[in-house]
C-alpha cells in the first residue's frame, strides 16, 4: 500500500511541475573550430606573417595576407591558451577555460616600435631572427646569406639562388621574365613571401639578388598547415637585408 501511495505522488507531480528541459545539456558544446582575423589596432589594416598558437594543443598557425588564420577541424578544448607573437607588434594570450562550438575571432594588436641602432645591423639580425624562428616552426629549410652569396652573381632574379640549393626540385622562367619554384615535383609553382606577406611577381621583380637576407623553404604539408589551402604547392619565405627595399 506503501509503495502505491508514493507512486501515486510520484504522478501528481509529474504532471504538476514543468519538466526540466534537458536541450540544457547541449548548450555547451563538446569541441569546436577556432578561426580568425589579426588587424593592426592603428589602422584596422590585416597583419600577415603573425604567429597564433594554441599551447596545450602544440598548434600554430601563420596568418596570411589577409591576416586570417584557422585550426581547421581540430576540436578546440579547453582549458587552453592561445597565444598571437608578431615582431612589430605587442603579443596577445587569451584563456580558453572550456570547450568552444565554432568560434570566430577578430583581434587587434597595438603595434610596437622597433629599435634601429645600427640600422642595417638591427634589421639584418631581426631578419635572420625571424627566418631561424619560421625555419623551426615548420621544419623548413634554412638558407642564410653566408652560404648562398656565392651564387647571386649568377642570378638575375631574387629567387635564382635556389636553383643551387639542392631543396627545391626546379626553378623555371617564363616568356615574361617570371619565375616558378617547385619545391615538389608535381605540386605547382610555390607561394614567394617577402618578410611573411605575399606580394605579386611584379613586385618580385623590385627586389635584387644582393637585397636578400635568408631563404626559408617550406615544403607543402607544412605550408598547408600554416598557411592555408592556396600554399598546397609550398612556401618560399624571402627575408630581406636591411639596405633591401
Amino acid at each position: 500500500m506503501t509503495g502505491l501511495r508514493i507512486g501515486a505522488l510520484a504522478l501528481w507531480l509529474a504532471v504538476l511541475l514543468p519538466a526540466v528541459p534537458r536541450a540544457k545539456r547541449t548548450e555547451v558544446p563538446v569541441g569546436g573550430t577556432l578561426s580568425g582575423r589579426l588587424l593592426d589596432a592603428a589602422n584596422g589594416n590585416a597583419i600577415p606573417g603573425a604567429e597564433v598558437t594554441l599551447i596545450v594543443s602544440r598548434m600554430t598557425r601563420i596568418t596570411g595576407v589577409d591576416g586570417r588564420f584557422s585550426f581547421g577541424d581540430h576540436d578546440v578544448r579547453g582549458p587552453d591558451t592561445l597565444v598571437v607573437r608578431h615582431l612589430a607588434y605587442d603579443s596577445m594570450r587569451l584563456s580558453i577555460d572550456r570547450d568552444l562550438g565554432p568560434l570566430e575571432l577578430e583581434l587587434e594588436l597595438a603595434p610596437r616600435p622597433i629599435p634601429v641602432e645600427g640600422v642595417d645591423v638591427s634589421v639584418d639580425a631581426v631578419a635572420r631572427g625571424e627566418a631561424r624562428r619560421i625555419a623551426a616552426l615548420s621544419d623548413g629549410f634554412l638558407w642564410e646569406r653566408e652560404e648562398f652569396e656565392r651564387f647571386t652573381r649568377a642570378a638575375r632574379h631574387i629567387v635564382d639562388p635556389l636553383r643551387w640549393s639542392g631543396k627545391v626540385t626546379v626553378v623555371t622562367e617564363g616568356n615574361d621574365g617570371s619565375r616558378c619554384v617547385v619545391i615538389r615535383m608535381r605540386h605547382g609553382c610555390a607561394r614567394i613571401l617577402i618578410n611573411n606577406v605575399y606580394v605579386s611577381e611584379e613586385a618580385l621583380k623590385a627586389y635584387a639578388p644582393e637585397d636578400i637576407e635568408s631563404y626559408v623553404v617550406i615544403g607543402p604539408i607544412d605550408a598547408t598547415l600554416m598557411y592555408g589551402t592556396g600554399a598546397a604547392a609550398g612556401v618560399v619565405v624571402v627575408y630581406t637585408r636591411g639596405r633591401g627595399r
